[in-house]
C-alpha cells in the first residue's frame, strides 16, 4: 500500500486545463491527469456538485479519488480555480454549430475554439450507430444502385440528406413525412435505405432495424431521442407500438409530431437556462394514414397536423410492385426487400460522411451549399404549384416546403457526387411522392379504380367495429336479419376478412366494368363480398 504522504500527493497529478461554456450558458471544467494519456471529458457544473463521475473517471486515469481526504483535495481544487477566458467550447448535441458539424466521435469542420463533446445524456446506443462500414463506392454498387428507378427510395436517400443543410433553409427546419400502405409492400426497406446514409445499430436486436428507432422509444424518450439525430435524420417504426389501444396510439403519435416539429424541448417550471433545441426531419412508417389513424382512434386532427407529419402513398402506377417501380431484375418486391435489408445493414455510413465532410470543408463551401440549396427549392417549388394546379390540387404550403428541401438536399448530394442518379430523375421521383399523394387523397387518380378503393377503404375502416364477427358461431336467421349490419368478419387460416353483402358493395361503388376488378388497396385487412 503507498504510504500516507504518497497518498496526500496524488492529487498533484490531477490538473485544470481549461474551462468553457455550452450554447445555453452552461459552464465546463476540464481535467487532466499529468501523465496518462486518457483524455477526460469537460464536467459540467452539475456534475462537479455531484462528483462521483469524476472520481471515477480520475481513478482510472490513475489518480486514486477513493479517500475522504483526497476527495477533499480535489474539491478544494476546483473550489479555489479562479474563473478566466474561456478556450474551448462544449456542445450537448449532434449537428451543425456554424463553422462546424459534430457527429458522436469527432467535429468536422474548422471552430474557432476547440470543442468538447459532452453528450452523455444522450442514449449510448444512438450515438454509437453513427459509424461506417464500406466505401462510398460499395454503397453506391450495392444500395444507390437500386434505389435508381424507385421514387420513394431515392426520396428516402435525399430526405437523409436534409440534416446537414436545414439551418441553411428559409422553410420548416422540423416536421415528418410518414410511407403509408398495406403490410408486406416494402415500406420498411425504405426506412433501411435512408438509414445507411448515416450507420447502423451496432446492438444485434436493434441492428435489424438498420439506423432506425420505435415509436414506443421514440414516444418515451422523446427530446433525448431528438437532441441524438438533430441535422441528422430521425427513422421511426412501428406505429403500432406507440400505445397499447388504436386512441391511445394515435394520440401519442400526434403528439410526438407536434412535439418534434417544435424543435425545443418542454422546460420545467422556475427552469432558467433556455431549453436545448434541435433540427430535424423525421421519416415514419404505417400501414395508416394520419387521417385513417385519427379516425381509428377517435382523435381530431387538422391541417396543422397534416402539415407536421405528411403522408406519402405508395407509387400509383400500375406498373408499381408495393413500394418499387423497377424490381432491377428481382423476382418479386419481398425478394427485392430482402436484398435490400441486408446490404444496408453490411454497407452504410459512408454517404453521410462524405456530404457533410463537402459541406463544411471552408467557408466557401458553406456558402456554396446555401445559395444551391436556395436555388433548388425555389426551382422545386415553383414547379410543384404549377402541376398542382393544372389538376385543381391543393397542397399544404408546409408539405410543399419540406418536399423542396428534400429535393434540393438530393441535389446537393448529386453535385458532390454522392448519388449517381440524375437531377432530372431526383425532381420526377421528388414529385411523384407529392403529386401521387395529392391525386390519391383527392381522389382523382388516373387509374378509374383508385376512388372506389378509397370509399371501401374508408367504409371499412369507419365501419370495422360494428362488423358482426362469425369466429364463434354463426347468428341464426332469427336473431338477424341477412345484411342488416355494416359487415362481417372471420379470421380463417391466420388472416383476417372483412365481409359485405352484394348489395352493400354496390351501395358504395355502384355497379359495372369497373367494379369488378379486385386490386391491392390501402386497407391493412383483405375484403370479401357475401353472396
Amino acid at each position: 500500500m503507498p504510504s500516507k504522504a504518497k497518498q496526500a500527493n496524488l492529487l498533484a497529478k490531477v490538473k485544470i486545463v481549461g474551462e468553457g461554456f455550452d450554447d445555453v450558458g452552461g459552464r465546463y471544467l476540464k481535467l487532466k491527469v499529468i501523465g496518462s494519456t486518457r483524455n477526460l471529458p469537460a464536467y459540467s457544473m452539475d456534475q462537479i456538485l455531484k462528483p462521483d463521475r469524476i472520481y471515477r473517471d480520475l481513478s482510472d486515469a490513475g489518480a486514486n479519488v477513493f479517500s475522504q481526504k483526497a476527495q477533499g483535495q480535489l474539491r478544494d481544487m476546483l473550489q479555489n480555480f479562479k474563473q478566466q477566458e474561456p478556450s474551448f467550447s462544449v456542445v450537448t448535441r449532434l449537428g451543425s454549430f456554424g463553422r462546424y458539424y459534430v457527429r458522436p466521435k469527432g467535429v468536422m469542420g474548422k471552430p474557432v475554439k476547440p470543442v468538447e463533446l459532452a453528450l452523455s445524456s444522450l442514449d449510448p446506443h444512438m450515438l454509437s450507430k453513427y459509424r461506417t462500414r464500406g466505401t462510398l463506392q460499395e454503397w453506391n454498387e450495392k444500395i444507390g444502385s437500386l434505389c435508381k428507378g424507385n421514387s420513394r427510395l431515392m426520396f428516402a436517400c435525399s430526405l437523409a440528406c436534409t440534416g446537414p443543410i436545414l439551418r441553411f433553409v428559409s422553410g420548416p427546419r422540423t416536421g415528418g413525412f410518414q410511407i403509408i400502405g398495406p403490410a408486406e409492400k416494402g415500406k420498411t426497406a425504405k426506412g433501411m435505405v435512408a438509414g445507411s446514409i448515416w450507420g447502423c445499430h451496432r446492438d444485434s436486436a436493434r441492428k435489424e432495424k438498420g439506423f432506425a428507432e420505435s415509436w414506443n422509444t421514440t414516444i418515451n424518450e422523446l427530446e433525448e431521442t431528438a437532441l441524438a439525430h438533430s441535422d441528422a435524420l430521425l427513422i421511426i417504426d412501428e406505429t403500432h407500438l406507440a400505445g397499447d389501444t388504436e386512441k391511445k396510439s394515435a394520440s401519442a403519435i400526434l403528439d410526438a409530431a407536434f412535439r418534434l416539429s417544435e424543435g425545443t424541448k418542454k422546460g420545467r417550471y422556475n427552469e432558467k437556462e433556455a431549453p436545448p433545441a434541435w433540427r430535424l426531419y423525421f421519416l415514419s412508417t404505417s400501414n395508416l394514414s394520419l387521417d385513417q389513424l385519427s379516425q381509428q382512434g377517435q382523435v381530431p386532427i387538422d391541417d396543422q397536423h397534416r402539415g407536421r407529419l405528411v403522408d406519402i402513398v405508395l407509387p400509383l402506377s400500375s406498373n408499381s410492385h408495393g413500394i418499387y417501380e423497377d424490381l432491377h431484375g428481382f423476382s418479386d418486391g419481398a425478394k427485392l426487400t430482402d436484398v435490400i435489408k441486408t446490404r444496408c445493414r453490411s454497407v452504410f455510413g459512408a454517404p453521410g460522411y462524405r456530404f457533410v465532410r463537402e459541406i463544411y470543408k471552408d467557408k466557401n463551401s458553406r456558402s456554396a451549399a446555401k445559395a444551391f440549396v436556395a436555388d433548388r427549392r425555389k426551382k422545386y417549388i415553383k414547379i410543384i404549384r404549377r402541376k398542382a394546379k393544372a389538376q385543381q390540387l391543393n397542397p399544404l404550403e408546409r408539405a410543399t416546403a419540406r418536399f423542396a428541401t428534400v429535393y434540393a438536399a438530393g441535389c446537393l448530394a448529386i453535385k458532390y457526387k454522392i448519388f449517381l442518379w440524375s437531377r432530372k430523375d431526383l425532381l420526377k421521383a421528388v414529385l411523384s411522392c407529392q403529386m401521387d399523394t395529392l391525386i390519391a387523397f383527392a381522389g382523382h387518380s388516373l387509374d378509374p379504380v383508385f376512388k372506389l378503393q378509397k370509399q371501401l377503404v374508408n367504409y371499412l375502416s369507419q365501419n370495422r367495429a360494428q362488423f358482426v364477427n362469425l369466429n364463434a358461431s354463426k347468428p341464426s336467421l332469427g336473431d338477424c336479419k341477412f345484411g342488416s349490419v355494416p359487415g362481417y368478419t372471420h379470421t380463417h387460416n391466420g388472416v383476417d376478412w372483412l365481409y359485405l353483402t352484394s348489395d352493400k358493395l354496390k351501395e358504395l361503388i355502384g355497379v359495372g366494368r369497373k367494379t369488378i376488378a379486385c386490386r391491392p388497396c390501402q386497407a391493412s385487412v383483405s375484403c370479401k363480398t357475401a353472396a
